[in-house]
């Protein structure tokens, strides 16, 4: 519930501060302030007292990113110090609080929230990440690397695919470990496809799965021809991420 992710906004601020991340004056607080004014008003039936100038954007974005952070520190709250992901962390909280404020430059603090809430699901899923920048870890005898981007529009698709392969490739070189190197390429693609400004209104769980796979079979069949971009049989997997506010 709304109400449930404003409450644990607030342990994910004190888990923060607790390791020496700034939870004031970035957009972690608005975040969190905006969740807090959401779940309030939702709670007593009165969302329509939203600010208009808010909009569907804002909206969307408190809720998005207020869960993301909730997954991240429910994935890693116990970890011992020396294995929370500081850095990144630190990027997360900054940038601008609208995703339609970002360049090429702005960017930086949701591409590092996408990789570490992507790394929140795979270590809820029992698996030990060895790196956060981007991910790694064992499974058997293979090291995964797996190269995380979001697209700001269909144009950017191309070099995000061809940088995630280049950097795929510096890991596989890069690996002295003696296991079968193999690669992943994460993409976000919400800008893309507009849900960071567009609530999915529907009727049923049903009609909603249905309309979520429609979304993401036209997405991966629009652009096969990015997909035979990808040359190097040791990447596996493309991994295709939207995330949306559901009514």
């Amino acid at each position: 519930s709304l109400k449930q992710i404003s409450i644990d906004l607030g342990c994910v601020g004190k888990w923060l501060n607790d390791k020496g991340i700034a939870v004031t004056n970035n957009r972690f607080a608005e975040i969190k302030e905006n969740m807090l004014t959401i779940s309030t008003l939702y709670g007593q039936g009165r969302l329509d007292e939203l600010p208009p100038v808010w909009g569907n954007e804002k909206i969307i974005a408190s809720i998005v990113e207020a869960t993301s952070f909730v997954n991240i520190y429910k994935a890693f709250k116990d970890f011992k110090d020396h294995r929370i992901p500081r850095k990144s962390l630190k990027k997360a909280v900054e940038g601008p609080y609208l995703s339609q404020d970002e360049n090429g430059k702005t960017n930086e603090a949701r591409n590092f929230l996408f990789e570490l809430e992507l790394a929140a699901i795979l270590t809820l899923k029992g698996v030990e990440i060895l790196d956060f920048n981007d991910i790694s870890f064992e499974l058997e005898d293979t090291i995964w690397n797996i190269q995380c981007k979001r697209p700001m529009s269909e144009k950017s698709l191309d070099g995000r695919i061809g940088k995630a392969v280049q950097q795929g490739q510096n890991f596989f070189d890069r690996e002295k470990s003696g296991l079968v190197p193999r690669g992943i390429i994460a993409i976000s693609i919400d800008k893309m496809l507009g849900t960071d400004k567009e609530v999915i209104r529907t009727l049923t769980a049903h009609t909603l799965e249905n309309h979520v796979n429609n979304k993401l079979k036209e997405f991966v069949e629009q652009h096969n021809d990015k997909w035979s971009m990808i040359k190097d049989h040791r990447f596996l997997a493309v991994f295709v991420f939207m995330r949306a506010v559901v009514e």
